[in-house]
């Protein structure tokens, strides 16, 4: 951990804006790809995912860590970037148990339910349809 530390405080000045930029560019390209993919009625009933290769859910399952760090990281009083918005577009691509649950207990915020239902907007999509409220 001392090795870490040691070469992030020898790193120099201008790295961390460049870190920060394409950081919050990578997060905004996968948000706006995530959300507005995802069909309409995505959230409306339990339905099984559709099988994929291997390989194909191995690099969805990796994608989806990277934003999920990047998420955690933005979530974080200070540090630019929408936090919120991208954790939920990680678990969209996560394959985790419980991951609906989450997924309509985060999409049930009302501001971020119309921040998605902008973005789609903006690209001609329809908003995503209810229901909404986690089925506990």
């Amino acid at each position: 951990m001392d090795d870490v530390l040691q070469s992030v405080r020898a790193a120099p000045l201008w790295i961390w804006p460049l870190v920060a930029g394409i950081s919050t560019v990578v997060s905004v390209v996968a948000v706006t790809a995530a959300f507005v993919h995802l069909p309409a009625d995505y959230f409306v009933d339990d339905k099984p995912p559709h099988p994929l290769p291997l390989a194909q859910r191995i690099l969805w399952n990796l994608l989806g860590l990277i934003l999920l760090a990047l998420g955690l990281v933005m979530s974080l009083p200070g540090v630019p970037g929408q936090g919120l918005l991208t954790l939920a577009a990680a678990l969209l691509l996560l394959d985790v148990p419980g991951k609906q649950k989450l997924e309509r207990r985060l999409l049930a915020k009302p501001k971020l339910r119309t921040t998605i239902d902008r973005l789609r907007a903006r690209w001609n999509r329809p908003p995503l349809e209810p229901p909404f409220p986690p089925k506990i």
